[in-house]
């Protein structure tokens, strides 16, 4: 448990787990997800004590843990919360009212909750590899099925040039939904980036994190999938900004409290100071008198320790206003620290993705010549006119099953099932080959 002075760290740390974390927290916001088995999450639990003017973590209770087959979270102290159905924000809001219950609190608990793994998705069919697999935020069932290996090999079924065209063309259609995420993941980190581009570090409040607006890029126009990758994008930003200001907030209500704090030291150092002079006046006054032998010595010496004792007050009020001056600096380095670190987190994460953006370009240049080889085309790019077709069906973990399209998302829990005639897939090879080779 750590003191809200020291929280500026707590901050910056809770600010990078947050970036770290990517997308995932944030996809699930965008898309209502719903908690089900198998999902992990991360609990943080804390509270703000007013009568200490201390805020505490309680780390005994946080940490990652497991929803049960049941549909249940153990959570100690207050034992099984149902957890299946329930968003994140309505889970949290559930553990901190029984927490309060049970421990007879009455100061309100903070609870966050945020997924820390989504339960696997499934693969059943013509795949190479079927089974459980782990779930990615955004998936599609092409990214589906790339991740299960791509549609299974039927070697009776596919000349070698066609099999190796379709898959080269399976890895073309992942690696155009990588670009897309990537181009519409740039365009939200350049936002987040200007936030506060043109205010000083130790300037900044939470006054000044306002939502930018996220345009649509050119290089999405058109894409089917745009608005969809938008949304997700922006929920992010969203998200990352109101921790971001939530953190922003915590150090300016500290700055604040320790400003007041200061300015009440120093009134009340200098009404010590002028009762430290009137309590000298007197004795000198008492002392003449005991010379005269017209008061008592011990009037003096009671005199005396009045003075003394007043003294000693006003060292321990300037001792508590330079300790209020040094939470002061501190909390202002706190603030450039977490600015300063939201930044460099930001450049670094723009870089890694236009590097990752001039990959996939380099990869889909190459997957495109690899495909027009094997179907002989020979100029380096490659319609699907000729590609074999799949079918594919998705059912839902309340049981409801629905067709779907390459393009359609998957949801953790699903069972894709993929379906290949092999008689289509067949001829579709066959008549492929026997283009190239009326081609040569």
């Amino acid at each position: 448990m750590s003191r809200i002075k020291k929280s500026g760290w707590a901050v910056v740390a809770a600010l990078g787990a947050s970036l770290v974390a990517g997308d995932a927290p944030a996809a699930d916001a965008a898309s209502g997800y719903r908690l089900g088995p198998q999902d992990r999450v991360l609990l943080r639990v804390g509270q703000w004590r007013r009568d200490e003017g201390v805020y505490r973590a309680w780390d005994t209770l946080g940490g990652e843990y497991a929803i049960g087959g049941d549909g249940r979270l153990q959570v100690p102290m207050i034992g099984a919360v149902q957890a299946a159905g329930q968003s994140t924000e309505a889970l949290a809001a559930e553990v901190s009212a029984r927490l309060v219950e049970a421990l007879g609190l009455t100061d309100p608990l903070g609870v966050a909750i945020e997924i820390a793994a989504y339960r696997p998705f499934y693969v059943t069919g013509a795949v190479e590899t079927p089974g459980a697999h782990a779930y990615r935020p955004g998936m599609t069932v092409a990214e589906a099925v790339g991740i299960a290996g791509g549609v299974a090999r039927r070697e009776r079924s596919f000349v070698r040039g066609a099999r190796d065209a379709l898959r080269a063309l399976g890895e073309i259609e992942v690696l155009r939904l990588d670009a897309w995420r990537a181009e519409a993941r740039r365009v939200r980190l350049m936002a987040e980036l200007g936030v506060t581009s043109d205010v000083e570090a130790a300037e900044i409040g939470a006054d000044d994190i306002v939502l930018p607006v996220l345009e649509m890029p050119e290089a999405l126009d058109d894409v089917p999938v745009a608005d969809r990758l938008m949304a997700t994008e922006r929920e992010i930003l969203s998200t990352r900004l109101r921790t971001f200001r939530s953190s922003l907030e915590q150090i300016d209500g500290l700055v604040a409290v320790l400003e007041r704090r200061i300015e009440t030291l120093g009134r009340q150092i200098e009404l010590r100071e002028e009762q430290v002079v009137l309590a000298e006046e007197e004795l000198a006054s008492i002392r003449t008198l005991t010379e005269q032998g017209l008061a008592v010595t011990s009037r003096r010496v009671s005199r005396e320790r009045i003075v003394s004792d007043l003294r000693s007050s006003v060292l321990d009020l300037e001792g508590a206003r330079l300790e209020a001056e040094q939470d002061l600096a501190e909390a202002g380095r706190d603030r450039v620290d977490l600015v300063s670190q939201r930044r460099e987190t930001l450049v670094t994460e723009l870089g890694d993705t236009r590097r990752e953006i001039d990959r996939i370009a380099a990869r889909m240049r190459t997957e495109e010549g690899l495909a027009a080889e094997a179907i002989g085309i020979g100029d380096g790019f490659v319609l699907n006119a000729g590609r074999a077709a799949a079918r594919y069906e998705i059912t839902r973990p309340g049981g409801e099953t629905v067709e779907a399209a390459p393009g359609t998302p998957v949801a953790p829990g699903d069972i894709l099932s993929v379906v290949v005639d092999a008689a289509v897939l067949g001829a579709g090879a066959a008549g492929g080959a026997a283009a190239g080779a009326a081609d040569d």
